[in-house]
């Protein structure tokens, strides 16, 4: 198989106006006041400042993300419905921490409990679901291990340690479920009880209601001096992960988180150079029943700069040619994404947008018969 390389150069210029600078040139936020900390841009993964962000910590409550995950991947798949009825067992009414005050033998609608799922991490509420969902833990744990970029023994993470890159992998999991979204930016709400009052909902989260573009995740702590949260914010073309661990207080937590988001948007912007599915070219198929194949991007391609560089390279690197068959997502090349410097920031890969079989003695013999009529067409 030919594997010549076909490069194309093309500039992109963008007049990028908000702050950010690359983790090399030091990032001007203070986290001194944490013992762990992570901001990075969610569409790239790029990240930008970082404090112990891959040794174990005490995240509390945050070990509920990934239970989370499942419950809203349970409604997002449509194997739960707001109008799912949930008998609350013993188990989840007795698990402590945030709560939506779900009593044993309690009936109630899955809508009313997948907002203080999402809004509360209540415990109760998610691992109710969950039972609904599922029947057991152990069919629990291996739809989770499924799904999850972490792996649980228990579902709903009773004293497990994370390291803020994990945290950050099931945050970004978590935002692309339109279930979650639903209901991360809200700040007050109820659950409605059949035989009780209604149970209100405070966001702890107090960056989505005092944070311009905080549209959801989660806070936790552990007694008086452990305090975490993970914060997702959008502003323009640029979303940022902000995750922070190992607080003193409750206000130096929100206060870190707050810093290095400012900092971030002051330093950097996200800049789109192509979407999923973008046309990149045509790779000659040698013994195919088409002679080419289309070359479409893979997935979003994206990339963060500082304010300072305002060029962006993007270099096609296709396949000249390809033995048949080629399968629907075969790789076929990749999209580089440079800074005016040269320097890779990523790469996406570029694949086949549809299958192309083999040809067979059939496909030649009306092939050839097509070209000698068009020319006796013509005439």
């Amino acid at each position: 198989m030919k594997r010549r390389w076909l490069s194309i150069f093309v500039c992109i210029a963008f007049a990028l106006t908000n702050p950010i600078t690359c983790l090399s040139e030091g990032i001007d936020a203070d986290v001194s006041g944490v013992k762990t900390a992570l901001l990075m841009d969610a569409d790239s993964g790029k990240i930008v400042l970082e404090k112990s962000s891959t040794e174990p910590h005490e995240f509390a409550g945050l070990v509920r993300l990934a239970p989370l995950l499942l419950v809203c991947t349970a409604f997002d798949e449509g194997r739960l419905m707001d109008e799912t009825s949930v008998t609350v067992s013993g188990k989840a009414a007795q698990i402590k921490g945030q709560t939506a005050f779900v009593s044993e033998n309690e009936v109630i609608a899955a809508g009313e409990l997948i907002k203080a799922a999402v809004i509360l991490l209540a415990g109760d509420a998610i691992y109710a679901l969950i039972q609904t969902a599922y029947g057991s833990d152990a069919n629990a744990l291996e739809a989770l291990s499924a799904i999850c970029p972490v792996q649980y023994s228990d579902i709903m993470g009773q004293g497990m340690l994370l390291t803020a890159v994990q945290v950050s992998e099931l945050a970004l999991r978590l935002v692309q479920s339109p279930t979650y979204l639903k209901y991360s930016s809200t700040y007050m709400d109820t659950v409605r009880h059949a035989n009780a009052p209604e149970t209100e909902l405070v966001n702890p989260n107090r960056l989505v209601r005092h944070y311009s573009g905080c549209f959801g995740l989660a806070t936790g702590s552990v007694g008086s001096n452990e305090y975490a949260g993970a914060f997702i914010v959008n502003r323009g073309t640029t979303t940022l992960l902000a995750i922070v661990g190992g607080a003193a207080t409750s206000d130096a937590r929100f206060a870190t988180a707050s810093a290095m988001l400012d900092t971030g948007f002051a330093m950097y912007r996200s800049a789109e150079i192509s979407k999923a599915g973008e046309v990149m070219g045509f790779v000659a198929v040698n013994g195919g029943v088409q002679l080419n194949v289309m070359a479409v991007t893979a997935s979003r391609a994206s990339a963060l700069l500082p304010v300072t560089d305002t060029r962006l390279e993007s270099e096609i690197k296709l396949m000249e040619e390809i033995e048949a068959p080629v399968m629907e997502g075969q790789e076929l090349g990749v999209l580089l994404l440079k800074n005016s410097k040269g320097e890779v920031l990523g790469e996406i890969s570029i694949v086949a947008a549809y299958e192309v079989e083999r040809a067979v003695f059939d496909d030649y013999f009306y092939r050839i018969l097509e070209q000698w009529l068009i020319p006796y067409q013509r005439k």
